[in-house]
This record gives structure tokens, sequence and C-alpha cells, in this order.
């Protein structure tokens, strides 16, 4: 592959762009935006307004096995296409939400099925069959644009939302779908080669022979412990920094804080991933996240709190650069969506998990510290069994891409 022109990083710029207006976006950043409104406005506990994240979550669980194996054979720019439009439009009609919480639930069914192709496994299975070499990096600055979502999407939505109230809001995230990311991805991104008897995308396991192996369960442990905390403390940012006394001002400045750690954390993440041991830099990443929401689960005063919002933004999200990394490195390209899928499946199972449970572990216990603190031991727990991947013998032979 010609790797003399820009055009493999012009892919990263757009699978970037794609990743800030995706459903991860939606379901760690801006969903939580709506739980303080709708709760107000329908009487609905906090817990029973995420339990729509598990709807998201365990649909995607029960689709994205399949779905990765479409994505195998047809290509991902299509579908990527599609589904940006299709989620603009799930999101878009939250606008005329009704009373019933089981109309909160369809649409969020909705959101999962027609958003599929916004998820990591589309945008970071393109750039992991584009790159080698920097692989760790493009991986980074791809990803990066979920902290870039992060930071900069939630302050817009939550200016719509106080100054026209949270209907508006949906309307508002539907909108940069359609005009920031759709146009960006029809221009800029490049289809990956496709798979010939001995080229870069055949190499690897079959997915039969993955699950087989060690890695593969190792990595779907990994992950569904993951979910639990990135949906855990993500979804529940805003409420929890209103808890503190912050206004508008304060939660778009802690999303800002957020999300400009996971990008710092991403792209860190990343070039270390090409020049150091995988698995430490993953155990280290994983490590930070666990000291900061510690620190969010047992101080009170402002500064403490953003501080441990920085430590948590290194970490949380990371997953998906540490899952692309290592099943493109241990497992190979052969059969990477629907490894990928599959694995991310047990992401989500922990992210529908993590949600509801906070927000009922608040309404039990009146505050988020008690939750945050189990959130904090299983994110301990993801950082030791990252050093499982650390074997040696284990990488898949170099396929020679960028």
């Amino acid at each position: 592959m010609q790797t003399n022109t820009g055009t493999p990083w012009l892919t990263v710029l757009a699978a970037a762009v794609g990743s800030c207006l995706s459903i991860p976006v939606y379901n760690f950043y801006l969903f939580g935006l709506f739980i303080k409104p709708l709760s107000a406005e329908f009487g609905w506990s906090r817990g029973g307004v995420a339990l729509a994240l598990s709807f998201v979550a365990y649909t995607t669980m029960l689709a994205a096995p399949f779905f990765g194996a479409v994505v195998d054979r047809a290509g991902p720019k299509r579908v990527i296409v599609a589904s940006i439009a299709g989620l603009a439009a799930a999101v878009g009609s939250l606008r005329w939400l009704g009373p019933s919480p089981a109309g909160l639930y369809a649409h969020h069914v909705a959101i999962a099925l027609l958003g599929l192709g916004t998820l990591p496994i589309t945008y970071t299975g393109v750039v992991v069959a584009l790159f080698e070499r920097h692989r760790g990096l493009a991986l980074g600055l791809t990803l990066a644009g979920v902290g870039v979502g992060g930071a900069v999407v939630p302050g817009l939505v939550q200016g719509v939302v106080d100054a026209h109230g949270w209907r508006a809001g949906y309307i508002a995230i539907a909108t940069l779908m359609l005009v920031v990311a759709l146009p960006t991805v029809l221009l800029l991104l490049r289809e990956p080669p496709r798979r010939a008897a001995g080229g870069p995308m055949a190499a690897g396991l079959t997915f039969r022979e993955a699950l087989r192996g060690r890695v593969f369960w190792l990595l779907a442990s990994i992950l569904l412990v993951l979910g639990i905390t990135s949906a855990g403390i993500t979804t529940h940012l805003a409420a929890l920094m209103s808890d503190h006394g912050l206004g508008t001002a304060g939660i778009a400045r802690a999303f800002l804080v957020l999300g400009t750690a996971l990008i710092v954390g991403r792209v860190g993440a990343g070039l270390l991933l090409d020049r150091c041991n995988p698995a430490a830099v993953a155990c280290l990443v994983m490590a930070a996240a666990t000291c900061g929401l510690f620190v969010v689960a047992t101080c009170h005063s402002t500064l403490p709190v953003y501080c441990g919002v920085v430590l948590v933004g290194f970490g949380i999200g990371s997953e998906f650069d540490f899952l692309s990394f290592f099943v493109g490195r241990l497992l190979g390209m052969r059969a990477y969506g629907v490894i990928y899928g599959t694995i991310y499946s047990a992401f989500m199972v922990g992210s529908g998990l993590g949600s509801p449970l906070v927000g009922y572990g608040f309404d039990r216990f009146g505050s988020y510290g008690t939750p945050l603190l189990l959130l904090a031991a299983a994110q301990g727990l993801a950082a030791v069994l990252f050093l499982g991947l650390n074997r040696p013998g284990r990488l898949v032979a170099r396929s020679g891409v960028a």
C-alpha cells in the first residue's frame, strides 16, 4: 500500500470527526445532560431514566457481532454514512417524547439499531486496515474524536437546553450529526483494501480460532468491566457536578476537562503503544482512571473533583484504543469485524449495567459516593487484567501496511 500521500491520514481525520458525533458520545457524554430535565418533567427517577442506556447497550450487544460480519463483507463507508443519518433521525425524534417511560426505551432501541455504523468497530476497522507501523498513533487520533465530542458538544447542547428546553437539545444533536459528521465522512473517508489471499486483510485468526484462545476471553472480560465503569461515571457526570452546586458553565467546564484529558490520554497512549510494552501501557492508563474515580467519589470541593475528572479522562474511553490495537495485533484482520463486534458486545453488557446501577445507587444512598467507589474497584481490576496480555509469542504476523 502506498503511504507517501496524505490519504490515510485524511481517513483518520474523517474517522475522528465521525467519532465526535457517534453513539459512544451520545451514550457517555450527551445522554446525561437529559437525566435531570427528564426526571423533573415526567417524575421519573434517575435510575429509571438511566435505564434507557441499558436498552441501547443490550440491543447493541445482540446486534454487534452480526453487524461486524456485515461490515467485513460489505465494506464500512456505506454503512457509516447510512448510520450517521439513521442515528440523527433517532436522536432528533426524541423531540416528541411523551410521558411514558416505554417511549423513552423504544427510542433508545432505535438509536442502537440505526446508529450501529457509528460504533468504533467501523472507524477503527478502517484505520487498523490502513496502518501497521503507526497503528497506535492512528487509533489514538481516531478515537480522540470521542474526546473532542465529549469536550465540546455537551457545552453546546447544554446551552441550547438552557435557552430553549430539552426538546430543542435533541434537535441540536441531530443537526450537528447531519451538518458536521455526514459530509466529512462522505468526502474524506477512504475504504480499506479488500481481502485477498495472502494479503494484509487475510492475515490472522478466524472467529472460531479466536474463540479457542485465551486472548479473546481476556479481552472480553476486560471490556465487560470497563463498560460498567465508563458508562457509570460519564452518564452521571452532569448530574454529579450539578449536585456539587455547579451551573451550566461549570458542567460544560467539567465536560471540557474530561474531553481534553481523554484526547491527551488517547493520543499519548497511541504513541506509547507503538513504542512501549502495550500491556503495561494499558495497565498504567487504567490505573490513572482508578485513582481519578476514587478522588471523585471521596472529595466534595470543586478543585479536587476536577483533578479526579482529569485522571478519569486519561483512562475512560481508552478501552476502544486498546481493544482495536490488541485485536489487530494479537488476533489479526482476517475476522476483525466479527471478533471486535463480539468483544464489543461484552463492553455493552457492562455499559448497560453501569449507568442504571449508579443511578439506582444514588437513589438508594442519596449520593454518588458509594457507587463511584465500587466503580474505582472495578477499574483497578481491569488495569490488572491487562497485564495478562503480556505473554510473548502471541503476535500475528505483521502485514506491512502503513
